[in-house]
C-alpha cells in the first residue's frame, strides 16, 4: 500500500510541474551594430509560446560603459500584454545606468483572457555613450505569470550582442 501511495505521489508530482507551455523570451534584433556615440537604437523584449499571459517581470543587464538609458520614457509596454483588451500598467522601470540594469515589471488586468502566442513585450531605447569591441544585454530574474497569477514555464532566454561598426 505505501509503495502504491508513494507512485501516486510521484505521478502527481510529476504530472503537475510538467507546464503545458514553455515560453522564451528573447531581444531583437540579437546583434547590434553600435554606430557613433551619441546616437540611439531601440531593441524589443520579445515572448513567444506564452499562454495567457498576465504579467512580465525581468532585469535586462547592460554595459554602463557601453549604452545607457536616457530616460522613463525610453521604456514602453508594447501593445501584446493589452492585446485581448486588458488594461496594462508599467509596475517597474526602473534604471540604474551607473550599474547597467533596468528592473521592468508590467501586468494586466480585466476579464479578458491574456494573450497567448507570440508578441512584443516592451521597447527600450538605449543611448550610445562609449565603444567596446563587444558588449551583452542579458536577462536575470525572467517571470512570466498568466492571467491568475501562476508562474509561466520559461524554458529559453536570449540575450542580444552589440558589436561596434
Amino acid at each position: 500500500m505505501k509503495r502504491l501511495l508513494n507512485c501516486i505521489i510521484f505521478i502527481a508530482f510529476f504530472v503537475l510541474s510538467q507546464s503545458g507551455y514553455a515560453a522564451t523570451i528573447q531581444i531583437s534584433p540579437e546583434n547590434v551594430a553600435l554606430a557613433r556615440i551619441g546616437d540611439t537604437f531601440e531593441i524589443n523584449i520579445v515572448v513567444e509560446q506564452a499562454d495567457r499571459l498576465g504579467a512580465a517581470q525581468f532585469i535586462l543587464s547592460y554595459d554602463p560603459e557601453v549604452v545607457m538609458i536616457k530616460h522613463d520614457d525610453n521604456v514602453a509596454v508594447a501593445d501584446f500584454l493589452g492585446s485581448t483588451g486588458r488594461r496594462v500598467s508599467l509596475l517597474r522601470a526602473r534604471i540604474d545606468n551607473a550599474s547597467g540594469k533596468l528592473n521592468f515589471a508590467a501586468f494586466s488586468f480585466g476579464r479578458a483572457e491574456g494573450p497567448s502566442g507570440s508578441g512584443i513585450l516592451a521597447s527600450i531605447t538605449f543611448t550610445v555613450i562609449g565603444q567596446a569591441d563587444t558588449s551583452l544585454l542579458t536577462f536575470d530574474k525572467v517571470r512570466l505569470t498568466d492571467t491568475q497569477g501562476l508562474n509561466l514555464s520559461v524554458n529559453e532566454v536570449g540575450h542580444a550582442e552589440m558589436t561596434n561598426d
